[in-house]
């Protein structure tokens, strides 16, 4: 290689790294900038966001329509008289024929075609607690506008109780007693303003929350099992549909110093929802607490058939060995659907009004 040849390549070789050098101070200067811009941007983020734990408390009140038949009542008019022939003696099969046509015709009286669900059987929710955890961000330097989701709650333990009047006007059976245990797994966002200025102490505050309520592990207690007709446990299983709701929300902060502050938020969220109770291996007998819930003009259809039949002094101690003359035609009736009276399904629709009361303590970052 000759001499000229040799400085062409050795320079063309230094050119890249003498315009590299050249610009690094420049490259240098841009890097410090950006890494000034990223912390000051994340102190700034840092600064307008906050952490708080505490307790929320729900306050429920309850508006619920009554259950309804979905497949059908349980007995049909003509259940009782066609199943007669089920029977073990002529005079029995003749006893059951005329409890069935005196059930068939109070059933008209009655205007019903079945005997399902009983009219007026509704639901209360009881009050709920938990504690949880959020998360919050100012959405502007003076912290007057700020959004909050609670990302983490223990979820509660809600109980349902029975509710509603009888066919005869009084209390029904399962008024006031302990039916359902669900769990509530329920997100919430907050979007609202704080009052006042950025440093005051005690600042009001006034918003909106949304609320998802996902309900989880519902279980119905051997109480409405038995209402229903369940003879073993979980022959009733129970669903409730989830349900969304968004309401007001007004509360203060107080700011013990820079970082450090407590708050009470209070607000109202109504959710609307449904629930399904599907009872298997139906079977009713003489002392179903169900059969006390009817009309007038069945409870005189069944007295007339305890009365008639279980205090004869010829076939009383018969009646008694089968568990009563209600229980032996109810049999019958489930012998001629394979061995139980069926599975049903029931629904019920019920307003949710939620007073959520909740104080926490944070922290800003």
């Amino acid at each position: 290689m000759n001499r000229s040849v040799w400085l062409r390549t050795v320079a063309t070789a230094a050119l890249p790294l003498t315009m590299a050098l050249s610009c690094a101070p420049l490259h240098a200067e841009k890097l410090d900038d950006d890494a000034s811009f990223s912390l000051k941007l994340s102190k700034a983020l840092r600064e307008r966001t906050f952490m708080r734990a505490g307790v929320i408390y729900v306050d429920v009140k309850t508006k619920s329509g009554d259950a309804y038949d979905v497949t059908g009542p349980v007995i049909r008019r003509g259940d009782v008289v066609a199943a007669a022939d089920n029977a073990e003696f002529e005079e029995v099969r003749d006893h059951q024929i005329l409890a069935g046509n005196t059930l068939d015709s109070q059933m008209t009286i009655a205007g019903l075609n079945g005997l399902g669900a009983p009219a007026g059987v509704k639901n209360k929710a009881g009050n709920a607690s938990t504690v949880a955890l959020s998360i919050g961000h100012y959405l502007t330097d003076d912290f007057t506008w700020m959004i909050e989701a609670y990302v983490l709650a223990v979820p509660p333990k809600v109980k349902i109780y029975g509710d509603g009047i009888n066919g005869t006007g009084k209390p029904n059976y399962i008024n006031g007693k302990h039916i359902l245990d669900t769990r509530l797994l329920p997100p919430v966002v907050a979007l609202g303003r704080y009052w006042g200025d950025k440093n005051a102490k005690f600042r009001p505050y006034t918003g909106v929350m949304a609320m998802y309520a996902i309900f989880f592990d519902t279980k119905a207690t051997s109480t409405l099992n038995d209402y229903l007709g369940g003879v073993s446990p979980n022959d009733t299983s129970v669903s409730l549909k989830n349900a969304f709701g968004i309401g007001p929300s007004l509360g203060f902060k107080y700011q013990f110093n820079e970082d450090w502050h407590v708050s009470l938020n209070i607000g109202s969220v109504k959710l609307k929802t449904e629930g399904t109770l599907t009872t298997r291996n139906t079977t009713f007998t003489s002392s179903s607490p169900a059969l006390g819930d009817y009309p007038q003009p069945i409870l005189t259809a069944i007295n007339f058939t305890r009365n008639r039949f279980d205090n004869s002094p010829d076939y009383g101690p018969y009646y008694a060995e089968q568990g009563g003359a209600v229980t032996l035609f109810m049999r019958h009736v489930a012998q001629d659907r394979g061995g139980n009276l069926g599975t049903y399904v029931r629904k019920q629709e019920a307003t949710l009004t939620n007073t959520l009361m909740m104080f926490s303590v944070g922290r800003t970052f």
